[in-house]
């Protein structure tokens, strides 16, 4: 991998690997559910608003 290679491609190659793809897998019980329990104990079911940057306003509200 070239050392100027773009964060895609960074990310693609680490993916490629075993130990890479292990890793990311583990991410999905560590940092999603954080995310889903903030989200229902702030009762944030749906979005009210629509587009990413009016979702994270509301969010961060």
């Amino acid at each position: 991998m070239p050392p100027d290679a773009d964060a895609r491609t960074r990310m693609a190659h680490r993916l490629a690997s075993t130990d890479g793809a292990t890793l990311y897998k583990r991410r999905a019980a560590t940092v999603e559910p954080v995310n889903g329990h903030l989200k229902d104990r702030t009762n944030l079911r749906r979005f009210s608003r629509r587009g990413l940057a009016a979702c994270q306003a509301e969010l961060d509200f």
